[in-house]
């Protein structure tokens, strides 16, 4: 769920403080974006922030977050919703749930 070697690089390339600080504003915004999506969305808007997450997640290591909007992303060309966006949001909770369990963890 997690891309531990992509978290573990960006830790040390930008050192502690400054990746617990980048975190803090993804998870902020992520949070904020994902409580807006739903099926009613306009497609084109969906697209876009789906787009977005999709780049911010595979940026910060959440590799399965990243896959489920490339996934969803997929489906709304197709004329698909609900279903991808259900799962997205799941996949969301669980690994967001995963990474600030380890980064507790680490900090401990």
């Amino acid at each position: 769920m997690v891309d531990w070697n992509r978290v573990d690089n960006l830790r040390y390339e930008i050192g502690e403080e400054d990746f617990l600080a980048i975190l803090s504003v993804f998870l902020e915004e992520t949070d904020a974006m994902m409580a807006t999506i739903d099926a009613r969305m306009p497609a084109i808007e969906m697209a876009r922030v789906l787009h977005f997450l999709k780049g911010s997640a595979v940026n910060i290591g959440l590799a399965s977050f990243a896959q489920a909007c490339q996934q969803a992303e997929r489906d709304i060309a197709a004329g698909v919703t609900t279903a991808s966006l259900d799962g997205l949001k799941r996949i969301y909770r669980e690994t967001r749930a995963e990474l600030l369990r380890s980064i507790s963890v680490s900090a401990a």
